[in-house]
């Protein structure tokens, strides 16, 4: 935490109750302490008069009372009466000298000291001590600093102290409101003196003023943890009624040049006694009030001697919490526990002759050897801390940051081979090594790496810790065991950072059973994080396996919606498709009923001009009955003819007649039956030809060609058998006729002309019915195509309701 932050959280929890004596914080005492935030002031507090800490919110604290409380200075009061006492006393005794001689120079040197005295040993009004905290956002580049070190180092907290008059009280208390106020202070550039303009912080502390008991300031600085505690004292050289001197040198302890400060600054076993005490107070006050869920790491106090001779705790500068309940899973940014003190007021420095800038006391000194980072202050480490938490296995080898060539060497060791050396000449060497032209330049190298080689032997990273074989230099394991036998060695001692320390240290503190307690916790948590990790793979892995489901049902899904854009447009095209099929089945239709009307116009002239009947077998069957009439009415007109006989002559060559007709009928029933099986075969050969090339865009005009090369050969072998018949009949019939005598053509004329009248009316509805017959062909040819279309559109999901 910060300065701000941190005496904040302190004085709040100090403040609150202990459950266990009702009270605030035991043996305690706090000065005068507000709060600023943001300019104005939050939190106020203060020592009751029943020795508990007091506090007040900002809606009760007032800028008139923070004026008064700060603005009396007991101290004053007191040794103003104490001067009066004494001056009343000197009054007396020189009343009750007799000689006025000796009364004259008496008096006249006691004026003399009164006015030296009041010119040095005016005692000033100091009213308040305010700390304003800031960043420090630029340094001078520091070249052994690492680019992380330079990031904690540039975020560097620093606190300026300025010690306030009475006189200028006002002005903090009432201007501080104002966020525009400004201070201008000046740095030294190389030979120049630039100035530079920065605007006050905003958070700050006012600490009202405790005077000291011999004259001089001094500070107390405390750094405690469970497992160590480290007092500093800084006392002033000068005294603070010397007004010869600035402020700023007469009361700066820590935050002035050590010029400025005693050299011999022990501090007493009583006054170390009182702040353990406290500091283990205010530890167990905070664990109480938490219920053992938070306890403190480290911290860092200020606590200052008033003129009554008592411990009077100023300020917090940094704070480490430990939670007891939970372990934290991230680790916290690292701050610098100390953060970097300076005045305000302006202090003379110390130059250099000829004009050589002076370097900073300890600057290069304040570097970690474990961890090599830059710490304002250092601690002592001992060997002997050091060897035994490496035996208890409490400290990690890979913290320590090594030089770069003892780096090397163990990166380079780890790839070497021990046996790789041994007995080998410099021409070996040179042929693994590199190749060069002079032999002193291959000589040296050789060289070089034949020590490197020995170094390697001499450094044992895994059995001795590495900041031994840094501090100390390379050892072997042997060495190392007699030396940590040596008690003088073992009290050897290394400048190590706080953090370190308190990691070297901690096998003081916890014992045997805490620490397997933390390895068992620390296993447990590596186990916790495991089982976490494979959820979370597990996760990842159904998570990647549900977009690859996702993707794959989007490209599903695009594939679908370009087939069915697709289908759309076939669906559009067989729509088309079907409507021209429908179109020239209709023209079909038409011309097949003008060629059927063009037919029977042909046959009744063929008819009118032949006297025979030559139609189809089913007229020739209704031939025979109609030859049965014709006898009957032969028979009934019997006496129109004078000779019976030749009526006899004339029944039988009828006879002889329905003969002949019955075996034309049959050869022509046969031939009729042949001739249907061929013209069957031959469409279901075409059709099933042509049917194939349906997907083709040649279909329509193939089908169309096809249907009317049928119907045009349907119809000439139609007509060529009907000639062929009427001529075979016409032939037969003919010679018959020409061979009867002429008085039975007479008879026969009459015959034939009531055959014919009966034949005429039969034909008639031979015709009807034939044409009915072709009327269902071409419907069944009709649904055959249908049928197959449907067939193809279910193949292609094609609708062809909306058509």
């Amino acid at each position: 935490m910060k300065a701000c932050n941190s005496t904040e959280w302190l004085l709040f929890h100090l403040w609150k109750e202990n459950p266990k004596t009702g009270k605030s914080c035991i043996g305690l005492l706090i000065s005068e302490v507000v709060i600023y935030q943001m300019g104005k002031p939050q939190v106020w507090y203060f020592q009751g008069k029943d020795g508990q800490i007091k506090r007040q919110t900002k809606e009760k604290i007032l800028l008139g009372n923070i004026e008064k409380v700060f603005s009396q200075n007991r101290y004053l009061e007191k040794m103003q009466k104490n001067s009066n006492l004494k001056n009343q006393k000197k009054q007396v005794k020189l009343q009750q000298n007799d000689n006025q001689e000796q009364q004259n120079l008496e008096q006249n040197i006691y004026k003399n000291q009164q006015r030296k005295w009041d010119k040095k040993k005016l005692i000033p009004n100091i009213s308040a001590l305010k700390l304003t905290l800031k960043e420090e956002v630029s340094i001078n580049p520091v070249p052994q600093l690492s680019e992380n070190d330079k990031e904690i180092f540039s975020q560097q907290e620093i606190i300026d102290f300025e010690y306030v008059e009475n006189q200028k009280l006002k002005n903090v208390i009432y201007n501080n409101n104002f966020p525009n106020n400004k201070t201008i202070f000046s740095k030294l550039e190389g030979n120049n003196i630039v100035q530079y303009q920065i605007e006050d912080a905003m958070d700050m502390l006012l600490i009202k003023f405790s005077y000291p008991q011999n004259g001089k300031n001094q500070l107390y600085k405390v750094n405690w943890s469970p497992q160590f505690r480290i007092i500093s004292k800084r006392e002033n050289i000068n005294d603070i009624s010397d007004t010869s001197l600035p402020m700023s040198e007469r009361l700066s302890t820590f935050e002035g040049p050590e010029y400025l400060m005693n050299q011999n600054q022990t501090v007493s076993p009583t006054i170390i006694n009182d702040i353990d005490a406290l500091c283990h107070n205010i530890n167990q006050h905070i664990m109480d009030i938490t219920g053992y869920n938070m306890q403190i790491q480290q911290m860092v106090l200020y606590f200052k001697l008033d003129y009554k001779n008592k411990l009077v705790f100023q300020f917090c500068t940094s704070l480490k919490l430990k939670s007891m309940a939970r372990q934290q899973q991230k680790c916290q940014k690292y701050k610098l526990l100390s953060p970097k003190m300076r005045t305000t007021q302006m202090i003379k420095q110390v130059q250099a002759i000829k004009g050589q800038v002076q370097i900073e006391k300890g600057f290069t000194q304040q570097f970690c050897s474990n961890c090599e980072k830059y710490y304002p202050e250092l601690f002592d480490l001992q060997f002997l801390n050091i060897v035994e938490s490496y035996k208890k296995q409490l400290i990690d080898n890979q913290k320590t940051v090594l030089p770069k060539e003892t780096q090397q060497f163990k990166e380079d060791k780890k790839q070497f081979l021990e046996s790789s050396t041994k007995g080998l000449d410099l021409e070996t060497l040179l042929y693994k090594r590199k190749v060069f032209k002079n032999k002193e330049e291959e000589h040296s190298e050789n060289r070089k790496f034949l020590e490197r080689e020995q170094n390697f032997r001499l450094y044992d990273f895994n059995k001795i810790p590495n900041i031994i074989q840094k501090v100390w230099g390379p050892m072997s394991f042997q060495k190392f065991e007699k030396l940590s036998e040596n008690f003088t060695w073992l009290q050897q001692k290394t400048k190590v950072c706080d953090d370190c320390y308190l990691d070297y240290t901690r096998y003081a503190v916890e014992s045997d059973i805490e620490r397997k307690v933390l390895k068992q916790q620390a296993q447990l948590k590596e186990t916790a994080n495991i089982n976490k990790q494979e959820k979370r793979l597990n996760l990842i892995l159904q998570r990647q396996q549900e977009y690859e489901e996702q993707k794959k049902m989007e490209e599903t899904n695009q594939k679908k919606e370009k087939n069915y854009q697709n289908l759309n447009g076939s669906i559009v095209h067989n729509s088309s498709f079907i409507q021209n099929i429908e179109s020239n089945n209709n023209k079909f239709k038409v011309n097949s009923r003008i060629q059927r009307d063009k037919n029977n116009q042909t046959d009744a002239s063929y008819q009118n001009n032949s006297q025979i009947n030559t139609s189809s077998s089913k007229q020739i069957t209704d031939q025979q009955n109609l030859s049965v009439t014709a006898q009957q009415f032969k028979y009934e007109q019997v006496p129109k003819f004078q000779n019976q006989g030749r009526i006899l002559t004339q029944s039988q060559t009828n006879k002889n007649l329905q003969n002949r007709l019955l075996n034309t009928e049959q050869k022509l029933e046969k031939s009729k039956d042949t001739q249907q099986q061929y013209n069957q075969s031959f469409k279901t050969k075409k059709v099933y030809q042509d049917y194939s090339l349906l997907k083709s865009p040649e279909f329509l005009p193939s089908l169309q060609n096809l249907k009317k090369n049928i119907q045009i050969r349907q119809k000439k072998g139609q007509q060529q058998q009907r000639v062929k018949n009427q001529q075979k009949m016409i032939n037969n019939d003919s010679s018959l006729y020409k061979n009867q005598n002429s008085n039975d053509l007479q008879g026969y004329s009459i015959v034939s002309t009531d055959i014919n009248s009966l034949l005429s009316s039969k034909q008639q509805q031979n015709l009807n019915q034939n044409q009915s017959i072709d009327h269902q062909r071409q419907n069944t040819d009709l649904k055959q195509q249908i049928s197959q279309i449907k067939l193809y559109a279910k193949q292609y999901n094609i609708d062809l309701n909306n058509f």
